[in-house]
C-alpha cells in the first residue's frame, strides 16, 4: 500500500528520463519556429533524500532522483511527462522500482485566485497491478491553498480513495530573514481509503524553500502522519535540489 504525489502541499515540483524533443533531429534552435515550441516547453530535474508522497516514502527512506517535462498551450492546456525511482510491493507482490507518470491538464490565475484541474496515471512497469488514475483539482487564493483527489482504483487495489490537503504558502519577504526569494508553505492532508486500499490517515508537512537565480531551488521539508507503519510512515525531514530548464 503505497504511492506517492506530484504537487506537494499546493502542489508542486519536480527527467533525465526523457530526451530533449530536438536532440538528432536537425532543427536549428535559433530558429524563430524553434524557439517558439520551446517557449511551451518546462522541465525540472531533482535530486532528494527521499521520495515522500502524501506522507509516505515510496523509496522506504532511500534517495530518488526525479524529473519531468511539460508543454502548455497558449489555452492554458497542458500535457507532460513525470517520473522517478520507487522501492515498495505492488498489490500482486511485485517489486515497484520505477514510477512514470502522464497528465493533462488546465490551469488559470482570475486576480487572487489560481485554480488547476488535471488528470493524471501513474504507471508502474515493473509492477503493473499498482497502476492507477487520478484526477486532482486544486485551489489558491492569496496564501491559502486547497487540493483534492479521487481516484476510483487506488493503488491499484480496485477500491476508491479521496484525499485532500488544505495549507498555506507565502513568500517571507527578505527584512525578516537577510535572503531573498524563500517560501514558506505547509499543510494538513487526510486520505479517505477504502479498507481495500488501506488504513485512512492524516499527513502533516512544513516546507521550507530557498531559489537561487532562476533554475535552483533548495528545500528542507519536515513530514509526519497519525499512524506509524514503517518504513514507509513516520516523521521525518526531507531535503530537495532542484533544477528548471
Amino acid at each position: 500500500m503505497m504511492k506517492k504525489l506530484i504537487f506537494s502541499t499546493i502542489t508542486a515540483s519536480l527527467i533525465s528520463f526523457y530526451t530533449c524533443p530536438f536532440a538528432d533531429t536537425g532543427v536549428k534552435h535559433n530558429s524563430p519556429s524553434a524557439q517558439y515550441f520551446l517557449d511551451h516547453i518546462a522541465g525540472n530535474l531533482t535530486l532528494t533524500n527521499n521520495y515522500i508522497f502524501r506522507g509516505l516514502s515510496d523509496t522506504r527512506n532511500e534517495a530518488a532522483l526525479q524529473g519531468g517535462l511539460t508543454f502548455s498551450f497558449d489555452s492554458k492546456i497542458y500535457v507532460g511527462l513525470w517520473g522517478t525511482n520507487t522501492n515498495f510491493p505492488s498489490p500482486n507482490g511485485d517489486l515497484a522500482t520505477f514510477e512514470a507518470d502522464e497528465f493533462i491538464g488546465y490551469s488559470n490565475t482570475i486576480k487572487d485566485l489560481s485554480f488547476d484541474l488535471h488528470f493524471v496515471r501513474y504507471d508502474y512497469p515493473r509492477a503493473s497491478s499498482a497502476t492507477y488514475n487520478e484526477l486532482i483539482g486544486s485551489l489558491s487564493y492569496k496564501f491559502i491553498t486547497f487540493l483534492m483527489g479521487y481516484s476510483g482504483n487506488v493503488f491499484g487495489s480496485h477500491g476508491p480513495g479521496t484525499y485532500i490537503n488544505l495549507g498555506l504558502n507565502v513568500d517571507i519577504p527578505a527584512k525578516y530573514i537577510y535572503f531573498e526569494h524563500v517560501n514558506l508553505s505547509g499543510g494538513v492532508g487526510s486520505y479517505d481509503l477504502d479498507k481495500e486500499a488501506g488504513n485512512s490517515y492524516q499527513d502533516y508537512n512544513i516546507l521550507l524553500a530557498k531559489t537561487v537565480g532562476d533554475k535552483y531551488t533548495f528545500s528542507l521539508q519536515w513530514v509526519d502522519t497519525n499512524h506509524k507503519n514503517p518504513p514507509y510512515d513516520g516523521s521525518r525531514w526531507v531535503i530537495a535540489i532542484t533544477a528548471k530548464f
